[in-house]
């Protein structure tokens, strides 16, 4: 009688269970194939040679975008656990590389550590064909820290709120700041908003002029007062109507009861207060 012969790779496939998922060799192309991409995944995080682990960031970012000398760059900010604020920066050569500004730079060290979110914002000003880098904080004890880098003289910090004479821990506040800028009359102004521990709006204002000021838009104007106290983190935008060559400028917020509580500043009237809800 004739005997029928498998072919050898019939004879291998039986003999390694191919028609079988479950057996452990038909299991190693998936097994290869997840290896593969936990390579590529873990590449892109940290594959970076400028970067890597000691970078590591425990808050949300925050990201803008910056042309300087006709190259356009991005840039991302956060916080790591000590509380140094970490940047992230990309342009089309060298790509992304990062850096802790707390840390890194002689000029600026621990005492610029701080605990919140960041807000970033470029302008209104600009050296050296780039537009002035700025990014702002809490730290633990309340005290508004401003990172800013400047195209001509790179980055450093300062303590708005102790820093300047003119300011001080009355202005201190316990959320995370919010920045806008502002032309009026062709001249570039900066805002950071915040409020204070018991709800009262803090205002810190930049002009080339007059350099940084602070007030308590809440208590600090007879027109307002406390029962326009706020307890949730702040809204701010400008316009879309302006008044003596500069846009108003509003401030939302959600007081106790959850009424929303707007703040708005017209150039010929000054700062005023009201519930929109109640």
């Amino acid at each position: 009688m004739n005997t029928f012969h498998l072919p050898e790779t019939v004879k291998l496939k039986k003999e390694i269970g191919f028609m079988d998922i479950s057996h452990p060799l038909r299991k190693a192309p998936l097994r290869i194939f997840i290896m593969l991409a936990v390579a590529v995944i873990t590449l892109v995080t940290t594959g970076y040679s400028q970067s890597g682990t000691a970078f590591r960031i425990s808050n949300n970012p925050k990201v803008t975008n910056l042309t300087s000398n006709g190259t356009p760059t991005q840039h991302t900010f956060g916080r790591n656990t000590s509380g140094d604020v970490i940047h992230y920066y990309w342009s089309p050569i060298p790509s992304w590389a990062a850096e802790n500004l707390t840390t890194g730079y002689s000029n600026i060290g621990t005492a610029y550590r701080v605990a919140t979110d960041l807000a970033v914002i470029t302008g209104p000003t600009a050296d050296s064909n780039a537009l002035v880098l700025h990014a702002f904080g809490r730290n633990s004890a309340g005290d508004l820290i401003h990172y800013y880098w400047i195209s001509s003289l790179g980055w450093a910090a300062e303590n708005l709120t102790t820093g300047y004479s003119n300011i001080g821990t009355a202005f201190r506040i316990v959320n995370t700041p919010v920045v806008i800028n502002l032309f009026s009359n062709n001249t570039p102004t900066q805002h950071v908003f915040g409020r204070n521990s018991i709800g009262d709006v803090i205002h810190y204002y930049w002009s080339p002029s007059a350099g940084w000021a602070a007030e308590n838009l809440t208590a600090g104007y007879s027109n307002i007062g406390i029962a326009y106290r706020v307890v949730s983190d702040l809204a701010v935008i400008n316009g879309p109507t302006s008044d003596s060559n500069a846009p108003v400028q509003h401030v939302f917020a959600r007081n106790s009861a959850g009424d929303l509580i707007h703040y708005y500043w017209i150039s010929s009237q000054g700062w005023a207060a009201e519930n929109l809800t109640n």
